[in-house]
């Protein structure tokens, strides 16, 4: 019996040494990828030496928004949201711009401002015309206007104004069917398509 046990142990000893270990995998590294361009400026020469800079800069792929040429947020007095979906288009007609702040595509709170046909850098209000206005929606059904007939509850400054960009901030008060208001701040910077 001690022989049997000895044969076995002496055949587990043997396989045990004799079988290699796995490595541990290679844990995985998030990686970037990156494109990048490089551009070269050279300098004048003078006295035979040459002289130039080289500066090289790189992007990271994917979807990203500048931050300089399509933003816009609005503060309705509870809460600040930084519209991730922004678009504005300018009325072939009246001349108009519309530009729609939405918080995240199909999602609330949305804001709408518009102005009525600016023709440069200025405030323009509600009480001056009916097709400046502004609104915010919290749901389908639940909406805050303004309303030109009332004292001007929308001020809406155009800062910049190109042949399709447009850039400002705004102030207005909006109304409910049950006459509560919201009062809203924002800003917007963005180009517009004209239809």
């Amino acid at each position: 019996m001690n022989y049997f046990r000895l044969l076995i142990l002496s055949a587990f000893i043997t396989f045990t040494s004799c079988t290699k270990k796995k490595p541990d995998p290679t844990p995985s590294i998030a990686t970037t990828t990156t494109t990048g361009t490089t551009s070269s400026t050279s300098g004048s020469t003078n006295s035979g030496t040459t002289s130039g800079a080289t500066t090289s800069s790189g992007t990271t792929t994917g979807s990203t928004t500048s931050s300089e040429t399509n933003t816009a947020s609005f503060n309705d007095g509870t809460n600040t949201t930084v519209a991730s979906v922004i678009q504005a288009e300018k009325n072939a007609n009246t001349g108009h711009i519309t530009i729609s702040m939405i918080k995240i595509a199909n999602q609330f709170p949305t804001t709408f401002i518009s102005v009525n046909s600016p023709t440069g850098i200025g405030t323009y209000k509600d009480d001056q015309s009916t097709n400046t206005y502004g609104q915010i929606k919290y749901s389908s059904t639940d909406t805050y206007t303004t309303d030109f007939n009332v004292v001007g509850t929308c001020t809406i400054n155009v800062t910049e104004l190109t042949n399709s960009k447009v850039a400002g901030n705004f102030t207005f008060t909006g109304k409910n069917s049950s006459s509560a208001t919201k009062t809203v701040t924002g800003s917007f910077n963005c180009p517009y398509t004209t239809k």
